[in-house]
């Protein structure tokens, strides 16, 4: 309540056509003061709301132009402004030649960024060339491999043995046919030999 008090004996003091503007700025300082004020306790999503701020009121051109001298003190104030910030500006560009210079003394080779970048790419790939990758061998496919033909050999020696039973069980059926025997066969059946002696 004492803000409100306040604002009203301010706004009685202030002449009538500024009071509207005043008000406006009172009233959004006062809704600031106490949404900030129950802003505090309050609990779950808080979404700040868009703060207004008054415009102060621009000063109306004088119909015939009484104020010249005010214009011309303004103007003369925005060239000086203009000028120092011109100033400022070289003064910056000075320095940072400056700092180029005893940069470039120091290494010549500091803006050379294109030539440094292919530099470093060219040693990377002559380290990557340099490196040769072993030949990686699985572990276990040679174990795998070797017991894979073993069960190979087993199964056709168990399918030999029961071809041999079934000729046996025929005895002289097809005694008045001709046998052929082809060289693979023989190769064959030799290897078989050979691993079931070992």
């Amino acid at each position: 309540m004492t803000l409100v008090c306040q604002a009203s004996k301010f706004l009685t003091l202030t002449p009538r056509p500024y009071q509207d503007v005043m008000l406006k700025c009172m009233t959004t300082e006062i809704t600031t003061h106490i949404s900030h004020t129950l802003y505090m306790h309050r609990y779950g999503l808080i979404i700040p709301s868009k703060k207004t701020t008054c415009k102060p009121m621009m000063k109306k051109p004088a119909v015939f132009g009484d104020d010249s001298s005010d214009d011309e003190e303004r103007a003369h104030k925005e060239v000086n402004l203009s000028l120092i910030e011109e100033s400022q500006k070289k003064k910056q560009m000075k320095q940072t030649q400056i700092e180029i210079q005893k940069a470039l003394k120091e290494d010549p080779t500091v803006y050379e960024y294109d030539a440094v970048y292919e530099e470093m790419e060219e040693k990377k790939k002559a380290a990557s060339f340099k490196v040769p990758k072993k030949d990686k061998k699985p572990k276990y496919i040679e174990s795998l491999l070797k017991a894979a033909a073993a069960r190979k050999r087993e199964f056709e020696r168990t399918v030999e043995r029961q071809v041999q039973k079934e000729r046996e069980q025929e005895k002289g059926e097809f005694d008045d046919k001709e046998a052929f025997v082809t060289e693979a066969y023989l190769l064959k059946s030799s290897l078989n030999l050979r691993t079931s002696l070992l």
